[in-house]
């Protein structure tokens, strides 16, 4: 009501009460914290940068991504001999490619711009995520120390400015905290909506269609949060109007894709082509067995993924890229046939690695600032377990799309190694589901002082 007051009398004849007043410097006064956090974020993103001797980002998002910029489509994933490629989907290499048909490679025009797009799109998943937990409910204190902590404390500053120019995680996160927030407005405002008129907005089914043809695994999340939404709050008529919609946005992004991918290659791929070989990567005698697993993830790489090993990338271009994939992720399956009770301590040990990263999932893998950085992202990680649990629990209506999202991405990654590309995609969930720690305490303490 203070703020309906102060945009009331905002005209210059208008006299202006002191409740007015007060209540438009406290929201400048919020503004200018949020403005000033999330300028120090990106400020120290470029200055981390700025210091990295290496100039942009590798591996096979880079090169598809000069590919694109040199007009030779969406190839070359292991290098300028391998032609079309559906290692990736397209989108996230997209924009790196559009910047490099402008400008070279590596070049400081190039670099700068890819940049500013990378740390955007960081600033931007934690600025949506204090959005979202506002909806939810948890107090702006604890909402401004969590952004404070994703913004400001170097977790992931290597992922978020130089992997993720080309690289579809920072993309990811943008897109599922975007929809994060959007379903949890949607949620609070429909609780004053009549049922009958309940509905899926249609900009959150087609921002979950997007997410999903970014990275499927968090779009599964996003799903299951839309299937739970409509379960609890729309009709069944509008939900069955939604799945249809939503439906209708993937195909109309899935199969373009499909029947591209079925032309340059030769065979049905409807999303990526390279789940054999992540798979095979993974699920094996020495990854099982290993005590340091830096190195035995090099290893393999350097027997199998053709960016590593060039008997591998002869292979692909002698019998394509979704054949040599096959049959790794055949030698996987079987390997995983053959080992169920292995594959299953693997698999709690890879999402054990998801939730809490080891040393070698940090970004600086030596010396004590390694060891403390490590230290750190088990910490996030823990509270934002312990948080996410107390969230559900005290505020089960709203807290529970933001962890089934956690929780998703924590299983369906399961059986793939957890490097800390994929580590990332859990951390700016972490760091405000942790809020749920002091929200939870400040509720007992309330329901105390009330019954006292």
């Amino acid at each position: 009501m203070t703020f309906v007051l102060a945009d009331v009398l905002t005209p210059a004849d208008a006299v202006r009460s002191p409740v007015a007043e007060a209540a438009q410097a406290g929201g400048n006064r919020r503004s200018r914290f949020v403005v000033a956090v999330a300028a120090i974020g990106m400020i120290e993103r470029i200055v981390w940068t700025a210091l990295q001797p290496a100039a942009g980002s590798g591996g096979e998002a880079m090169s598809i991504a000069m590919s694109l910029g040199a007009g030779r489509g969406f190839a070359g994933a292991y290098g300028p001999e391998h032609g079309l490629t559906a290692h990736m989907l397209p989108l996230g290499p997209a924009f790196a490619g559009f910047v490099y048909s402008w400008f070279p490679p590596y070049s400081l025009a190039a670099e700068s711009i890819l940049i500013l797009y990378s740390c955007a799109l960081a600033v931007g998943t934690y600025l949506l995520l204090y959005r979202a937990f506002g909806h939810i409910g948890v107090g702006r204190l604890w909402r401004r120390a969590a952004l404070v902590v994703g913004l400001c404390a170097p977790a992931y500053f290597s992922c978020e400015t130089i992997a993720f120019r080309v690289w579809e995680g920072g993309l990811a996160m943008f897109l599922a905290a975007a929809f994060l927030e959007r379903l949890l407005a949607t949620r609070n405002r429909i609780a004053d909506t009549p049922p009958p008129v309940r509905r899926h907005p249609v900009p959150l089914l087609l921002l979950a269609a997007l997410l999903f043809f970014v990275h499927p695994v968090i779009g599964i999340g996003g799903f299951l949060c839309l299937a739970i939404f409509g379960a609890k709050h729309v009709p069944f008529a509008a939900n069955v109007r939604g799945a249809v919609l939503t439906t209708l946005f993937v195909l109309a992004a899935v199969v373009p894709w499909t029947v591209r991918n079925y032309h340059a290659l030769g065979a049905f791929v409807p999303l990526r082509s390279n789940a054999g070989l992540e798979l095979a990567l993974a699920n094996n005698d020495q990854m099982a067995a290993t005590d340091d697993h830096m190195a035995t993830l090099n290893e393999r790489m350097l027997a199998i993924h053709p960016t590593s090993s060039l008997t591998a990338r002869q292979r692909v271009v002698a019998i394509g890229e979704v054949a040599y994939a096959r049959e790794q992720g055949a030698i996987a399956k079987a390997w995983i046939a053959e080992h169920p009770a292995t594959t299953a301590r693997l698999w709690v040990r890879h999402m054990r690695q998801m939730v809490v990263p080891e040393r070698w999932n940090a970004e600086i893998k030596r010396n004590t600032i390694g060891l403390l950085q490590s230290l750190f992202l088990q910490a996030i990680g823990l509270c934002g377990i312990a948080g996410g649990l107390l969230l559900l629990y005290r505020q089960p209506g709203r807290g529970v799309y933001p962890v089934v999202l956690f929780a998703t991405i924590v299983v369906l990654s399961a059986p793939f190694q957890p490097v800390n590309r994929y580590t990332y995609l859990l951390y700016p969930l972490s760091c405000f589901l942790a809020t749920g720690l002091p929200y939870a305490m400040t509720m007992r303490w309330r329901a105390r002082r009330t019954t006292a």
